[in-house]
């Protein structure tokens, strides 16, 4: 719910507009002291490769997944805990975490070695492009709880490929919920937001409870939910095209 002072210097001493990636922003950049105009310029994405492959849903073991940099506002913990309690050791039931680098990798990695769960798979490595894609052809849900984002590039592949998709319903995940393609969880709690890269706090980011997105991944694994999630997905990729 802020950007770093600095930000707000440089911008309004240096530059005429400033262009914002998502409606939210808007009054985040307003509040936190942007004086000059302000834009939305959606980020473009290449969606081609999503678009254009075909994955069979669902699948055994039924597969959440998750991909992101590994940085604690992205939750990756969280979801590993949600799975580990409702689903941990069901041989019907899988979770594929993905993180590239961050300075998160040690933690998530020492939980994932104690957590006790052999249904969890855990790769920390930077995937190729063909490799990410295959990566969630073999999801069959993809969870992205994450505490505060800018637009979510993931997301919006997730739909592109017709995955039905669990996120929070907070900053700029607002735009992607309010299409009604994804499954929302409410994001109410403030927590502060941690950005290593500036030193420390820069406001608050907005977190969920555990026990929602349990829920969440218990009522979408359904077959009877599941099957109307796929219906729904199939129009979500005409909505991405516009990125």
């Amino acid at each position: 719910d802020a950007i770093p002072k600095f930000w707000v210097t440089i911008l309004n001493d240096c530059y005429d507009l400033v262009c914002v990636p998502d409606e939210y922003f808007v009054d985040i950049y307003k509040n936190s002291g942007v004086k000059i105009p302000i834009f939305v310029l959606p980020l473009g994405i290449w969606l081609e490769p999503f678009l254009n492959s075909v994955t069979t849903l669902p699948r055994k073991p039924f597969t959440f997944g998750m991909s992101a940099g590994l940085y604690s506002r992205k939750n990756h913990l969280k979801v590993l805990r949600a799975f580990a309690n409702e689903f941990g050791n069901n041989s019907n039931f899988k979770l594929k975490l993905h993180g590239r680098s961050g300075p998160f990798r040690s933690k998530l990695q020492k939980y994932y070695e104690t957590c006790n769960v052999n249904n969890v798979e855990l790769e920390l490595k930077l995937f190729s492009q063909q490799e990410y894609l295959e990566w969630f052809k073999s999801i069959d849900c993809y969870v992205y709880p994450s505490t505060g984002e800018g637009f979510s590039i993931s997301p919006r592949e997730a739909l592109s490929l017709g995955i039905p998709t669990i996120i929070s319903n907070n900053s700029a995940h607002k735009t992607i919920c309010n299409s009604g393609f994804v499954k929302s969880i409410p994001a109410r709690k403030k927590v502060p937001a941690i950005y290593e890269l500036f030193g420390g706090q820069v406001g608050n980011c907005f977190d969920i409870e555990l026990v929602d997105l349990q829920k969440s991944m218990v009522d979408i694994s359904k077959p009877e939910v599941y099957s109307d999630w796929i219906e729904a997905v199939k129009s979500a990729k005409s909505w991405t095209k516009q990125y």
